[in-house]
């Protein structure tokens, strides 16, 4: 009974007090978890584990697992069909048995980062639920499938805490099997890729069998016996941006490839731009793949008009932001769009379209071409142009009226 003490009537190993941690650490707005009953739908206060493994995480059926139960075990359906519900099919995770409405307890720290609905695996009506722990190692995900809860992506869970009830293993109306928790342990930030088989919860037996593929899965129990917990804290680091590249973009009209640099950039970032100048948001930029927590990169077009901006990266998850000013700028004088001629010159007025080429350099694809009547003082827009070569531009233009005048491009 080495480090079990006595409180509130009954054994707790170590100290359960991590409750109290919410008070330092959870985010603003968040509230003390509950777990809603399943059975009634009435919120109750959340219930704990009390049984550890030796690494400090909880057991997340309360009890001690000595081994994976079931970890790489497949079925072959042509020479040794022994799950024949698998189909040809390896099994990535532990399937721990117990009766529905068996208590499922989160076995560390976390935030919940999906709650996938039936329809891949799950069972009928049961979830699969994703909570993203935090070992010394790196963050984790665990799944924790066949399950009924009332938890919605970004609630946080105390280490120990009643998330979840066995579900029924029930598929198409069907028993497909004895009730079970199906535990995985995918270390990452990100949840699985769901493309192979249904992802969290099986692979293909021949990739497993020859190519020892696992969907980036590990042996749940075995993993998290051989790493602790991290620090208690209820959320990731906060991003940080340390800078952009170019530090100064160019509004030329153009799109532009921006780097971003820094630290803790969360999975699947929402990147939002602002043009504090004219007061114009650019919300949800697409982050170009790879993705990575410490560089993301996207392509944006900072139009023609200089002045301050801040790019912002928010976690789609916690909402937590990190934000960085900077300064778009006009292009140099020797990139600056330059006219040598134009042919026809001069023009015919004859009430009939002509098509005028301009020649000059450092055209801009998109630009507009504006004509100015400084006869009648009229002002035309034609474009935006689009042809090429950009040094060399054709203009389809009118002329209006049968008098001699002059045109300013």
């Amino acid at each position: 009974m080495r480090g079990v003490i006595q409180m509130r009537g009954g054994p707790v190993v170590e100290a359960l007090e991590r409750r109290t941690l919410l008070s330092a650490n959870v985010m603003p707005g968040r509230a003390m978890p509950t777990v809603l009953s399943v059975a009634s739908g009435v919120s109750e206060p959340a219930a704990y584990a009390t049984v550890r493994m030796a690494s400090g995480w909880y057991y997340p059926l309360n009890r001690v697992e000595a081994s994976d139960t079931y970890w790489g075990y497949y079925g072959d359906s042509k020479q040794n069909p022994q799950t024949p519900y698998l189909k040809d099919q390896a099994h990535v995770g532990a399937d721990l048995p117990d009766i529905a409405g068996t208590p499922v307890y989160a076995v560390g720290n976390g935030i919940v980062i999906a709650p996938l609905r039936t329809g891949h695996g799950a069972g009928d009506n049961n979830y699969a639920l994703f909570i993203r722990h935090y070992s010394a190692d790196g963050d984790f995900v665990a799944v924790y499938g066949h399950v009924r809860t009332k938890l919605h992506v970004g609630d946080i869970v105390n280490a120990g805490e009643q998330v979840a009830t066995v579900g029924p293993y029930i598929v198409n109306g069907k028993r497909a099997g004895g009730d079970h928790l199906h535990f995985g342990v995918h270390p990452g930030k990100s949840a699985p890729n769901f493309g192979k088989t249904f992802g969290w919860g099986a692979v293909g037996m021949n990739d497993f069998l020859k190519n020892g593929f696992t969907n980036g899965f590990v042996a749940p129990i075995a993993w998290l016996k051989a790493h602790l917990p991290a620090s208690d804290s209820l959320a990731d680091a906060q991003a940080l941006i340390s800078r952009i590249s170019p530090t100064q973009p160019v509004a030329d009209n153009q799109r532009h490839t921006l780097t971003i640099s820094g630290s803790n950039f969360p999975p699947n970032a929402i990147v939002n731009l602002y043009d504090l100048t004219q007061n114009v948001s650019y919300p949800n930029r697409t982050v170009v793949a790879p993705h990575s927590d410490t560089v993301l990169t996207l392509t944006a077009n900072f139009g023609t008009t200089a002045g301050q901006w801040v790019l912002e990266v928010v976690d789609p998850v916690t909402g937590n932001k990190a934000s960085i000013d900077f300064n778009v700028v006009l292009p140099p004088l020797g990139d600056q769009p330059s006219i040598s001629g134009t042919n026809p010159n001069p023009v015919i007025a004859n009430d009939a379209a002509q098509v005028l080429t301009i020649t000059g350099t450092n055209f801009k694809r998109g630009g507009n071409v504006k004509l100015h009547d400084e006869t009648d003082g009229g002002d035309y827009t034609v474009g935006p142009l689009a042809q090429i070569p950009l040094q060399r531009l054709g203009l389809a233009a009118c002329s209006a009226t049968r008098v001699n005048g002059r045109l300013r491009l």
